[in-house]
């Protein structure tokens, strides 16, 4: 439930775009609902997969599952991340071919970057774990909320170093140049 409070208080204070529609739910699944569900997961960031971990609960759960309502994510899209950054420079150069209108991306880019540049500042716990996906109207999209609440604080260098990480990816889908 947290991470939808934080998706609504952020969204409303922040102007955010994210994935959530409505609140958590406990529902009761089998376990064939929950293997099928795990047999579904994949990890980008990851060369393989590993199979062996129950993200749908295992027999201790009881049964039981937290689900949520979501909108299904745009797509072209480029997953961001400011520790693991290897997945979105592999991603960048299909991200770019796909961004048509490099004008409107770059101006709705700049309106989403100062969003996120006062979200960052005020709330640095947003930092911990930092996923956001970016689609090819400039659009930044934040998932994984739930991270905010495990997060501790990160120095300033860290808020900067993630900033400049963003603003490049920016730059790479208007002009063709390096992602940092």
């Amino acid at each position: 439930m947290a991470a939808w409070n934080l998706s609504q208080r952020l969204e409303r204070d922040y102007h955010i775009r994210h994935f959530y529609r409505g609140p958590p739910e406990t529902i009761r699944a089998d376990d064939e609902i929950r293997t099928h569900l795990n047999a579904q997961v994949t990890q980008p960031i990851f060369e393989t997969e590993n199979r062996d971990v129950a993200f749908f609960g295992n027999n201790a759960s009881a049964g039981l599952l937290i689900v949520q309502k979501v909108q299904v994510a745009p797509s072209p899209v480029i997953l961001v991340g400011c520790v693991q950054r290897e997945l979105t420079r592999r991603q960048l150069p299909n991200f770019t071919s796909a961004v048509y209108d490099k004008d409107e991306f770059a101006q709705q880019f700049d309106k989403e970057l100062k969003n996120l540049s006062s979200l960052l500042e005020k709330e640095p716990k947003i930092l911990f774990d930092f996923q956001v996906m970016i689609n090819s109207k400039g659009n930044i999209y934040h998932f994984d909320l739930d991270r905010f609440e495990q997060g501790t604080w990160r120095r300033k260098k860290h808020l900067k170093s993630c900033m400049e990480f963003v603003k490049s990816i920016g730059k790479a889908a208007t002009s063709q140049t390096d992602v940092e």
